[in-house]
């Protein structure tokens, strides 16, 4: 929802509006799969949602920023209270070894990027 009043209170370029467009999707494919049990779009969502999170490294929108330094320090937060992922519906993936083992490293240095462009 709170992209949703981004998108039409916030002056955004082309860019971000398609960033929040896709987050929006994201999310659709997400919902509907949750409802439905299907886990292997659960699993896929939940990628595309990391991915996007590295990618608002990209963005210059302070709202976003904001939006995807909550969403990250949140991530970050469950991850060290429950000891893993909360999301993944199996316990080894089949994401690949890279994945596995270096997308937390990827949530923190993204955050910290995030945080210095809210800073600047």
């Amino acid at each position: 929802m709170v992209f949703v009043y981004i998108l039409r209170n916030e002056e955004l370029n082309l860019a971000e509006k398609y960033y929040i467009y896709g987050i929006i999707v994201i999310h659709v494919f997400f919902m509907v799969a949750l409802l439905a049990k299907l886990n292997i779009i659960i699993d896929l969502s939940h990628i595309f949602l990391f991915i996007a999170i590295y990618l608002g490294v990209l963005i210059k929108n302070r709202m976003i920023l904001i939006i995807l330094a909550l969403l990250s320090s949140i991530q970050i937060c469950f991850k060290a209270l429950f000891g893993g992922c909360i999301m993944f519906t199996q316990e080894e993936q089949s994401f690949g070894y890279f994945i596995d083992k270096y997308n937390q490293q990827f949530v923190y240095m993204a955050l910290i990027i995030i945080i210095y462009k809210l800073i600047l």
